[in-house]
């Protein structure tokens, strides 16, 4: 048989477990309290933060465009989620995803952002550089090194010679 005191104790513990305590309560329902309070711990808490990666790790950006929702691959729990320095005028990190979406109001050359997702448990950072540019017809240029999904651009290898593993279009071959 278990004692409201040794329940208590143990409760008081782990969690609080004021619905447990009570002088008139029985053993077997202090016993089920607390074996529900404990379940409800468990399911609160966080996995360890163990990854955290984008599918890049530069992407360039055209100003009073909006970008494509940009959704790290995690294994974790995340709680927060932060950039520093602060991404571009005009950009978001949601809180919960670490997802960049919004659309850069600002050109800016390449900068380099630390992503960090925390949990009570650990932390995971990542590392981004991130180019936005005035948008005009001509600012993809196969060749030029930068790789603009926006105009279909797979790879760019900085030239437009066929046969490397980028061809002459900027698709990987």
């Amino acid at each position: 048989m278990v004692t409201i005191s040794i329940v208590t104790a143990v409760c008081f513990s782990i969690i609080s477990c004021d619905q447990i305590t009570s002088d008139n309560s029985n053993d077997n329902d202090n016993v089920t309290n607390l074996i529900a309070l404990l379940a409800i711990q468990q399911a609160n808490t966080p996995t360890p933060l163990t990854s955290l990666t984008y599918g890049s790790s530069a992407y360039l950006y055209y100003r009073n465009n909006a970008i494509t929702t940009n959704t790290p691959t995690v294994i974790g729990t995340i709680q927060s989620c932060a950039s520093t320095p602060n991404l571009p005028a005009g950009l978001v990190i949601n809180n919960s995803t670490c997802a960049l979406t919004g659309t850069p109001t600002t050109v800016q050359g390449s900068t380099s952002y630390t992503v960090t997702a925390t949990n009570s448990l650990s932390n995971k950072s990542t590392s981004l550089a991130i180019r936005v540019k005035n948008f005009t017809l001509v600012s993809a240029l196969c060749g030029d090194g930068e790789i603009d999904t926006f105009f279909g651009e797979t790879c760019d290898d900085g030239n437009t010679t066929n046969s490397d593993g980028c061809s002459n279009t900027c698709r990987i071959e």
